[in-house]
């Protein structure tokens, strides 16, 4: 069996022809395709295949608008990088790329990005990989700078670029994250009441996510003709996102599809939120009476335009401080809180996990599990109850 070289010597094995014993060395030439050494010793095998690596600078060569794309041994973490990127990333949604690039930009393009390919090691990447972690990071935070480099090294060593991929071995570290817990009744009544006081426009936002457990890209995407006819169905087709522009270097808005595939989804409306957007209705009537459009999203702002990400962010925030300025220990609360609670109600009251899968438009059940199963200490309570009332009563004899 041929033995992969961790110091780029390639792949040197021991060969039987016709009772004639050698050795052959195989290696990726510039042209990207499997090329052979051969010789009657393992040293010499050694010695010509490091010539040929010696020869070879250029490993790939790729074609991009007519202008030859290389990527060379010698090129640093931070040019390879980047042109991996605006190459081979052209399937990718548009806020992919630029959280990958957030992420990269952050975490390592000046702590290991000056570094040439050839220097990189495990060694390397795990000692940065500690340094992360001893500054306090979570190892959430970590695996998201790590995970964008380790994209760039898999690719380079499966087209044979390099010989060893240096993340093989490496182990993460870091804090854990912070628990995330849905929200209780009392939560949600209390941030609901403060935002009616302070700003009722976000009641319709409150009451839709907490009703439907969609995400609030998806949410601030929903049109008017993605609304059933008969009320009872939203359909769940977009979302909205937010993304630095490559070009501009600005934040940009716009519709794209869903997260996933399974993100595309019918969600029945409950009573609460089909009177909800019946009233959105009939407020846009009012000031769309002539120029009434489907296409229109069912949520405006004050000034009768689609909400944005910061505005929505921003009213969330001033809710949150306005209540803890009363109460200092109240959660913060997200948008994606409501998602939260409202897979944890669905566990509490018994929904299947596959329809609670498809409400929500997971893949699979894991993410329901891991991260969406809260239990709070008042379910905890009423199962407990409920296990009261079937059990034996123990009571110890007084003396």
């Amino acid at each position: 069996m041929a033995t992969k070289r961790s110091n780029g010597e390639g792949n040197i094995r021991k060969k039987n022809v016709k009772g004639k014993t050698y050795w052959e060395g195989r290696y990726t030439g510039a042209d990207g395709k499997q090329h052979s050494v051969s010789g009657k010793t393992q040293s010499e095998v050694r010695t010509k295949l490091q010539e040929k690596l010696k020869d070879t600078k250029l490993l790939i060569d790729q074609q991009l608008n007519g202008n030859a794309c290389i990527i060379s041994l010698d090129m640093t973490l931070n040019e390879v990088f980047d042109l991996y990127h605006e190459v081979f990333c052209g399937n990718l949604k548009p806020q992919t790329i630029a959280l990958e690039k957030y992420n990269y930009d952050l975490r390592a393009r000046d702590v290991i990005g000056h570094h040439a390919i050839k220097n990189i090691t495990t060694i390397t990447i795990q000692k940065w990989i500690n340094d992360m972690a001893n500054s306090g990071l979570s190892l959430a935070s970590i695996k998201n700078a790590s995970i964008v480099i380790s994209k760039v090294f898999a690719y380079m060593f499966n087209e044979g670029i390099i010989q060893r991929n240096p993340f093989k071995g490496v182990k993460h570290y870091g804090n854990p994250p912070r628990k995330k817990r849905a929200l209780t009744d009392e939560e949600v009544i209390t941030f609901y009441n403060t935002a009616q006081e302070m700003m009722p426009q976000m009641c319709p936002v409150i009451c839709l996510l907490y009703n439907t457990g969609v995400r609030i890209g998806e949410l601030m995407a929903v049109t008017w003709n993605d609304i059933s006819d008969d009320g009872l169905y939203m359909s769940i087709n977009k979302t909205k996102i937010k993304y630095k522009d490559d070009k501009t270097q600005k934040y940009v808005q716009k519709i794209s599809t869903p997260k996933t595939e399974e993100s595309n989804r019918i969600v029945p409306l409950t009573t609460e939120a089909r009177q909800c957007i019946k009233q959105l209705r009939e407020d846009q009537e009012l000031i769309f009476s002539d120029n009434w459009d489907d296409n229109r999203t069912i949520l405006l702002n004050k000034w009768h335009r689609a909400y944005g990400y910061s505005s929505i962010l921003g009213m969330f925030r001033q809710i949150n401080h306005a209540i803890q300025e009363q109460n200092r220990d109240f959660i913060n609360v997200t948008p994606h809180s409501f998602r939260h609670t409202f897979a944890s109600n669905a566990i509490k009251n018994k929904i299947p996990e596959i329809y609670i899968q498809h409400l929500c438009g997971w893949s699979n059940l894991t993410m329901l599990h891991k991260v969406y199963g809260h239990v709070t200490p008042k379910q905890l309570l009423d199962a407990i109850s409920m296990n009261e009332t079937s059990s034996v009563t123990v009571q110890e004899n007084a003396e």
